[in-house]
C-alpha cells in the first residue's frame, strides 16, 4: 500500500488557539489539494509550548477540537478525506495534559470511520534545564496502538520517544507507524545542524530500525521566551534509513510518500519484532524487579 505524509513544520502564533485552528485548517486543504493521506503536526501547536501555568488557559477537549477541525475541512472540501496527527493542551474534566489525536475528517466514504481515532498523553513530561512541565500537566499513562485506514499506528510526543521502552511497548501491540510530534529548542548552533536535531536522527533511526517501522517526527517552529524551536521533520524508513527531511528553521510543508510493503520486506530480512515478541514474556520479570521482590 502506498500513501503520502505531509509534515507540517508549523510556527504557531502563541496562545491564540482560534488563530492557530484557523490556520492549520488552511493547510489541511492544502495537504489535501496535495494528495496526502495524513497531515501530521508538531506538539503544543495550537498554542505555543512555553506557556507555563498558560496552560489551562489554551487548553480544549479534545472532541471539541476534533469537530472544529471538521467543521472547517467539510466546508472547504466538502468531498475529499484527510487523517490528522495534531499536538494540543488538553482539558479533561479538572486535568490538562500535553496531548496529540489523530482523528479522520471529511466525507463519509466506505467503512473508514469519521472522528477521533487514537488520543495519546504525553508521559515522560521533562523538568530539567529550560523544562518544568511536570508543574503545569498531568502525566499520560500508557501506549497504545490504534488502527487507521493507512495502517497500525501508535504515537509519542517528544521525550517519550528518548525513552526505548514506548517505542517496544508500542512495536509490541503492532504499530507499523509511529507518530512522534514534538517540540525540542535547538541547541548548540555553531555547526551545521543543532546538536539536538543530530541527536533526534539518532533516536528516531535505531527505534525505526530496531522494530522495522516507519517513524516520522515533526518538530514545532518559531521562538519563545528566547528559545528557538528546531522547526525541522523527518521520516525514517524500516531499516532505519532517513528517507525525507525538511528544512532547519524554517516553516514547510514536506510531503513523503511511504510505501507499506517495505515493512514486510524489512522484516522477513530481519526478524528482529519477532524475536521480541517470543521472549518478552523471559525478560518481563525483571522490568519491576524490587516489586517483585518485596511481593
Amino acid at each position: 500500500m502506498r500513501w503520502r505524509l505531509a509534515q507540517f513544520q508549523f510556527r504557531p502564533k502563541k496562545a491564540d488557539v482560534d488563530e492557530n485552528l484557523r490556520t492549520i485548517g488552511e493547510a489541511l486543504c492544502v495537504a489535501s489539494d496535495q494528495g496526502a493521506h495524513l497531515a501530521l503536526f508538531p506538539e503544543a501547536c495550537l498554542s505555543g509550548y512555553f506557556l507555563m501555568g498558560g496552560v489551562e488557559e489554551v487548553a480544549i477537549e479534545a472532541e471539541e477540537l476534533v469537530s472544529t477541525l471538521q467543521a472547517q475541512f467539510v466546508a472547504d472540501r466538502p468531498d475529499e478525506n484527510i487523517e490528522v496527527s495534531i499536538g494540543f493542551y488538553e482539558r479533561d474534566g479538572g486535568a490538562i495534559y500535553n496531548s496529540a489525536l489523530h482523528a479522520r475528517l471529511g466525507a463519509t466514504k466506505g467503512d473508514a470511520p469519521l472522528g477521533l481515532l487514537h488520543l495519546h498523553r504525553k508521559i515522560f513530561l521533562p523538568s530539567y534545564g529550560v523544562f518544568d512541565e511536570d508543574r503545569y500537566v498531568t502525566r499520560g499513562r500508557f501506549v497504545e496502538c490504534y488502527d487507521t485506514p493507512l495502517g497500525r499506528m501508535a504515537m509519542l510526543i517528544c521525550e517519550d520517544a528518548w525513552h526505548s521502552i514506548c517505542g517496544t511497548i508500542a512495536a509490541l501491540h503492532g504499530a507499523e507507524y509511529i507518530l512522534i510530534p514534538s517540540a525540542s529548542p535547538a541547541r548548540n548552533l555553531t555547526g551545521d545542524v543543532p546538536e539536538n536535531v543530530t541527536a533526534w536522527n539518532r533516536v528516531t533511526s535505531l527505534l525505526a530500525s530496531e522494530h522495522g517501522c516507519f517513524v516520522a517526527r515533526t518538530d514545532l517552529m518559531g521562538f519563545e521566551g528566547g528559545k528557538g524551536f528546531a522547526g525541522t521533520s523527518t521520516v525514517h524508513g524500516p531499516d532505519g534509513d532517513l528517507v525525507s527531511q525538511g528544512p532547519l528553521l524554517e516553516e514547510a510543508m514536506v510531503i513523503t510518500d511511504v510505501n507499506s510493503d517495505d515493512i514486510t520486506i524489512t522484516r522477513r530480512r530481519s526478524p528482529l519484532i519477532g524475536s521480541l515478541q517470543e521472549t518478552i514474556a523471559v525478560l518481563a520479570s525483571q522490568l519491576m524487579p524490587d516489586a517483585l521482590e518485596g511481593s
